[in-house]
């Protein structure tokens, strides 16, 4: 008796981290903007992956990943137990994966990309996000990078400069080839 309570006991904490884990995984998509399945759908998620990425599995092995905080997504397809990637969406384009996965930019997904489980959802949320950097309301992440980026280098550029402009004149701060004067140490 013991023993069969014990199994009970541990199937009931299974269920219970699974049901805990698909309903963070749903909150993450509503919170996302991404809509619930259907109940007649031939699609089972949302799925909670790892850093919150979400995935949505139809009955033909087709895959969907999403990170919402990330906005990118993958679509897939399960050959086996590999994904095979198919393409990519990201703020900065959207990609067509070769089999190596390598990623090669095109202006327009084929229309294909439509058949994987909540690929339409996904764009729009993508595309809610292009809007909100268009209009002001957000910073995209390679933006704030670059901006990072550039007032770093011109931070150290200025740095030089000061220390150009410090040592002119210095005792063996002059240089001269072939009627060119260079001043300055740094």
């Amino acid at each position: 008796m013991h023993k069969k309570v014990t199994i009970l006991f541990m199937l009931l904490v299974c269920l219970t981290q699974a049901k805990s884990q698909h309903d963070n995984a749903v909150q993450i998509a509503e919170k996302a903007g991404i809509p619930e399945l259907a109940t007649n759908s031939q699609t089972a998620g949302p799925f909670l992956g790892e850093q919150n990425t979400i995935y949505y599995l139809d009955n033909s092995g087709l895959i969907t990943f999403f990170h919402p905080t990330q906005y990118f997504a993958y679509f897939g397809e399960l050959n086996g137990n590999v994904i095979e990637y198919k393409y990519m969406l990201t703020p900065e384009g959207q990609y067509v994966l070769n089999h190596f996965n390598q990623a090669h930019q095109v202006k327009v997904l084929p229309n294909d990309v439509y058949r994987w489980p909540q690929a339409n959802a996904v764009a729009q949320v993508l595309i809610q996000y292009l809007i909100k950097i268009k209009q002001g309301l957000v910073v995209a992440p390679n933006q704030s990078t670059d901006w990072n980026s550039m007032s770093k280098i011109s931070s150290e550029m200025y740095q030089s400069t000061m220390s150009i402009l410090g040592h002119m004149g210095d005792e063996g701060c002059t240089q001269h080839y072939e009627g060119v004067y260079y001043l300055g140490c740094w």
